[in-house]
């Protein structure tokens, strides 16, 4: 899976306001997939259904499960399984990816072209 699809499929999750926080995720044969349906967890909010603490054990924050294919948030540079950066169906658990960026907008967002224009003068 290229860079560039991985900056595709970020744009394919869907949060809306009214869940809470559970990411759900349309495309199946990303490492995304995975966490679907998923409420968020932190260190302080255990939502995963794992034994241990997901957040707690992969240093950060994320939609765990039992606990994670992907993990955006884990920790910078390590290397060890399932500690980094990772994005499992792409480079697997022993890689931390060295760059990552997530980018969010409003559940309702519509793109340019689908709204009126308005005039930004009062």
């Amino acid at each position: 899976m290229a860079v560039t699809t991985l900056s595709r499929v970020t744009r394919l999750i869907t949060v809306p306001p009214e869940t809470e926080g559970v990411v759900h995720v349309r495309v199946p044969w990303d490492s995304l997939s995975y966490h679907q349906g998923r409420p968020f967890s932190t260190v302080d909010r255990d939502n995963d259904i794992a034994v241990t603490n997901c957040a707690l054990s992969y240093k950060g924050a994320w939609w765990y499960k039992n606990c994670h294919r992907t993990n955006l948030n884990g920790k910078y540079g390590e290397s060890r399984h399932s500690q980094g950066i990772n994005w499992y169906h792409w480079k697997g658990h022993e890689f931390s990816i060295p760059f990552v960026e997530m980018k969010t907008r409003p559940y309702n967002h519509r793109p340019l072209a689908g709204r009126k224009r308005r005039s930004l003068h009062f």
